[in-house]
C-alpha cells in the first residue's frame, strides 16, 4: 500500500466513540467528490469508522427487540389514519395521526407487558451505550491523513473544519 500522500495517524484530540459518528457522517456527505486520491482516503477511513462502530454497536442488537418493534408499528398500523396511498399520516411533530386512541394505547400497553423484561433489558443497554460514547476510542484505532493538497476545492468550510479539528488534513 502507497502512504507517501497519506500518513496513518491517531487524531491530536483525544477522540471519543461518539466522535466516530461526526466523523462518519462527514465522510459520508463526501462522497460525491470525483478525484481519486480523495476517493481513496475516503473509503479507507469510512471503512476504518464503520468497523469500529460496528463493535460499539453490537450490544444493541436484540432479535427480541426487534420483534417488540415490529408488532408495535403493527399497531401504529391498524389504527394510523392513512393517506390516498395507504401511507401512514404523521402529525406535524412526526407522531401517528390515531383514530381510536383509547383502542391503540390498550394494545400498546399490553405489548409492553408482554415484552417488559425486553424493555428493561433494552434500556439498560442503551444507558451502557451512552456511557461508552463518551469513553475513548480504542487506540488501534487509526484514521488516515489526507494533504491539503488532495481535497476537492468544491469542499465546504464545515467538512474542512471537521477533517481539521479530527486531524485529518496534513499541512
Amino acid at each position: 500500500m502507497r502512504v507517501s500522500k497519506f500518513q496513518i495517524v491517531m487524531a491530536a484530540k483525544e477522540l471519543k466513540n461518539k466522535d466516530l459518528y461526526i466523523i462518519r457522517e462527514t465522510l459520508n456527505g463526501m462522497t460525491n467528490f470525483r478525484s481519486l486520491e480523495f476517493a481513496s482516503w475516503l473509503c479507507r477511513n469510512l471503512k476504518i469508522v464503520n468497523s469500529e462502530i460496528e463493535i460499539l454497536e453490537a450490544g444493541l442488537k436484540s432479535e427480541k427487540f426487534n420483534e417488540y418493534q415490529k408488532k408495535k408499528h403493527e399497531i401504529h398500523s391498524k389504527y394510523c389514519k392513512k393517506d390516498a396511498l395507504g401511507e401512514l399520516q404523521l402529525t406535524i411533530q412526526g407522531r401517528y395521526q390515531i383514530e381510536d386512541e383509547e383502542s391503540h394505547n390498550k394494545e400498546i400497553e399490553k405489548l409492553k407487558s408482554e415484552y417488559k423484561d425486553v424493555l428493561i433489558d433494552r434500556e439498560k443497554v442503551v444507558a451502557e451505550m451512552e456511557k461508552l460514547q463518551e469513553k475513548k476510542v480504542n487506540s488501534s484505532v487509526k484514521c488516515i491523513q489526507i494533504s491539503k493538497k488532495e481535497l476537492p476545492k468544491e469542499i465546504s468550510g464545515n467538512e474542512f473544519i471537521v477533517l481539521d479539528m479530527y486531524n485529518l488534513i496534513k499541512y
